[in-house]
């Protein structure tokens, strides 16, 4: 772990930050104490710095369903979520932390095939929608099983892919 300085999206004002190789921290500003979420690579150097935790897939998916959705709310119940309940649960930081480092390798896998917005579509439709319904019926475990299901097919297709 090293510290360095950014500048906080929140205030605009530099403030130093906890960088951890592979993972995403999450760090008070020093002046306006918004939490900075920093998610730094193998190498310990940063690659996202933002007022809240990457949502990769799903802010993906969102952006290439447009004005076909609700793209907003079904972001807003998956952060909550994550927030609320994944983080808190046993090995939900680990959980967390391997989604990190997955979805954005997932995302730019994605970005490369010739039909990305069908894909991302398809996803939404099939795993972010009916995650949020259970969400929103208080299954939080079935919606973590999707959530599994998903991430172990986009790697088994889009990065373990010879």
């Amino acid at each position: 772990m090293h510290t360095q300085e950014v500048v906080c999206p929140g205030c605009g004002k530099p403030a130093i930050v906890n960088v951890i190789k592979n993972q995403v921290t999450s760090n008070p500003c020093q002046h306006c104490k918004k939490h900075i979420y920093v998610r730094a690579d193998k190498n310990g150097e940063i690659n996202y710095i933002g007022m809240s935790a990457p949502c990769f897939i799903a802010t993906a998916c969102v952006n290439a369903v447009g004005d076909e959705g609700s793209g907003e709310h079904e972001l807003s119940v998956l952060r909550h979520y994550r927030d609320s309940y994944v983080q808190n649960l046993r090995d939900g930081k680990s959980i967390l932390n391997e989604y990190y480092m997955v979805a954005p390798r997932i995302v730019t896998a994605i970005n490369n095939r010739a039909n990305t917005q069908e894909i991302f579509r398809e996803i939404y439709t099939d795993y972010l929608v009916p995650a949020v319904k259970l969400i929103e019926a208080h299954e939080n475990d079935s919606a973590l099983t999707i959530y599994f299901k998903l991430i172990r097919m986009l790697e088994a297709k889009y990065l373990f892919k010879s």
